[in-house]
């Protein structure tokens, strides 16, 4: 047991953030980075470019060493570190909100670390940029998300079975007479359900507010403003992918096992009540699948860098006298 928790500690912990972070240094340089982007890119923008980089791959493993954290603890609910002794697994199903948390976190400090213009006076474009127009379509996707996620968790509390913990089958004819009943869990209903919507809430707010850091910051100085621009764009797709990988993943995950205990447990009887249920079961364990798959390869495209051509036009730049943020 020793054995097993010290390969996971290595493994999970110190070797598997590495190999994320060297994938994502990889897929940003082979698939658009600095080098190769072709495009002319000034010293100030490869090393704006570079602390990006930087900052994107310290929060994927705040993120990713933040999850095997949540994975080691105890799933049956017992011993010190139980999150909620009477609901197991509850804290591998908030993992990737606290996930999320530390991805944010992580990403907000790094926002804090670029150089600050300096000068008395200094040119900047002025532009105004809010949440909104810097998030774009995966700002609205993220929220279609957020809000499929939170309209499942309240259907399956709703019909959740006594305890919240099972789905009730209804009751099963069979042709000799005899009547039979079965439930089946785990399922995400209240006591799955309420954490994960908190945890959602937490996961939105940490969003939001980092996304805003990166809306409010301040001009790269030496930087042309349409490549302050794509690295700005930048920053906010990584954020905005690396969200969306982990709550499309929880979506995916809670839509597999709500379908998965929706599905009996052997073949019904012609004309049984609830003959449906299992047809149900299968299309929330396939839309799971697929949300899945595509919310994580949203999230893994945006290790590729946003190009200045695909950033929107600068304003011209104007004079800015000191205290006057552009």
């Amino acid at each position: 047991m020793a054995l097993g928790l010290g390969l996971f500690v290595v493994l999970g912990l110190v070797v598997l953030p590495v190999l994320v972070t060297m994938l994502a240094v990889a897929l940003a340089q082979r698939l658009g980075g600095d080098d190769t982007a072709g495009w002319e890119s000034p010293g100030p923008t490869v090393r704006a470019r570079r602390h990006e980089l930087l900052i994107a791959s310290a929060s994927a493993m705040g993120a990713v060493v933040c999850a095997g954290v949540v994975l080691s603890l105890p799933v049956a609910g017992t011993g010190a570190l139980a999150v909620l002794p009477e609901v197991p697994g509850i804290a591998q199903a908030l993992g990737p909100f606290a996930a999320v948390v530390v991805f944010c976190a992580v990403r907000a400090a790094g926002e804090l670390t670029w150089p600050r213009p300096s000068g008395i006076v200094r040119t900047a474009p002025l532009v105004r940029r809010t949440v909104r127009s810097l998030g774009g379509a995966r700002l609205r996707w993220l929220l279609v998300t957020v809000l499929a996620l939170a309209f499942a968790l309240v259907v399956f509390g709703l019909v959740a079975g006594e305890g919240g913990r099972q789905f009730d089958h209804p009751p099963v004819i069979w042709p000799d007479g005899s009547v039979s009943e079965s439930s089946r869990g785990p399922f995400p209903g209240w006591p799955y359900g309420v954490p994960l919507l908190a945890g959602l809430v937490a996961a939105v707010l940490a969003t939001v507010t980092t996304l805003r850091l990166i809306a409010r910051r301040s001009p790269l100085a030496g930087v042309a403003g349409e490549h302050d621009a794509a690295v700005r764009a930048t920053s906010a797709a990584r954020l905005l992918g690396g969200v969306q990988l982990l709550v499309g993943g929880t979506l995916g995950m809670t839509l597999w096992t709500a379908g998965s205990a929706l599905r009996p447990g052997g073949e019904l009887p012609a004309g049984a009540a609830g003959a449906w249920l299992p047809g149900v079961g299968v299309v929330l364990m396939v839309a799971g699948v697929v949300i899945g798959v595509a919310s994580g390869i949203c999230g893994l495209l945006t290790a590729m860098p946003s190009r200045p051509a695909n950033a929107s036009a600068s304003a011209p730049a104007v004079r800015l006298d000191r205290g006057v943020r552009a």
